[in-house]
């Protein structure tokens, strides 16, 4: 896997690696989001002279799609061959249009680039301080409650939170989202059929020890990555992860 990460540094910078979780629905328009996203994106980066790289992290089996999983599993990858890098974690429905920092946070600093104040969802962080928080939980599907955790995770630690370049949700002079169009469709009532049940996984306030990145012990089986033209795709058996590293 590690021959096809390059430019690990390009002139002194460290390398961005833009993590995108994502499955392609029946009904939606997920493929058409992922082929606007990935050329919008290169265009953008390159301009602003960041060094980066575009993970494609995708859930291969009709399981409950779990994005913190996903998120788990690129970072399986990244601690084997880049450690020393920033993650940017992204949704493939939203792009930038306008002025946003994605360059490399602080140790010690989350950039928060656009979303809620009380969650995290789009924002830039230092690897080693993911390490510090232990990744994401691996325990909510679906929608409703993950970037909350996520803030919990970062605050537990102590991580200080830069909204300098913070945009407010459908605030689109900085962002846009593509699928607004879609907000009756079926992704949106999925979300409202799960929150419930991960409000109640978030109430539990679950020591981040314990359900993390380290549980992923057996990963390596689950997962295969592929090297792309402009980005590289991870194809991911969530429930083959589920069957061999937890007990539900």
């Amino acid at each position: 896997m590690g021959n096809f990460i390059s430019n690990l540094f390009q002139n002194g910078k460290p390398k961005m690696h833009l993590v995108v979780p994502y499955r392609a629905w029946p009904d939606t328009k997920r493929e058409e989001h992922l082929k606007t996203f990935i050329p919008h994106m290169t265009e953008y980066l390159k301009k602003r002279g960041i060094n980066y790289e575009i993970w494609v992290i995708e859930q291969i089996d009709q399981t409950p799609f779990n994005k913190c999983m996903l998120y788990n599993i690129a970072m399986k990858i990244l601690q084997e061959y880049d450690p020393n890098s920033y993650v940017c974690f992204h949704d493939v429905d939203i792009v930038p249009e306008g002025d946003c920092d994605y360059s490399c946070p602080e140790i010690g600093t989350v950039r928060q680039l656009y979303g809620y104040k009380f969650c995290l969802a789009l924002f830039t962080i230092r690897f080693a301080d993911l390490l510090k928080m232990n990744g994401f939980s691996n325990l909510y599907d679906y929608w409703g409650y993950e970037d909350n955790d996520i803030l919990r995770r970062v605050q537990r630690i102590g991580l200080t939170i830069d909204y300098s370049t913070f945009t407010e949700r459908y605030d689109e002079r900085v962002f846009r989202e593509l699928h607004i169009e879609d907000l009756n469709g079926p992704l949106e009532r999925m979300k409202l059929d799960t929150t419930k049940t991960n409000e109640q996984i978030f109430n539990k306030n679950i020591d981040s020890n314990i359900d993390g990145l380290s549980v992923l012990k057996a990963w390596k089986g689950s997962t295969r990555v592929i090297p792309g033209n402009g980005f590289n795709k991870v194809l991911v058996n969530v429930a083959e992860l589920r069957e061999n590293n937890f007990n539900y």
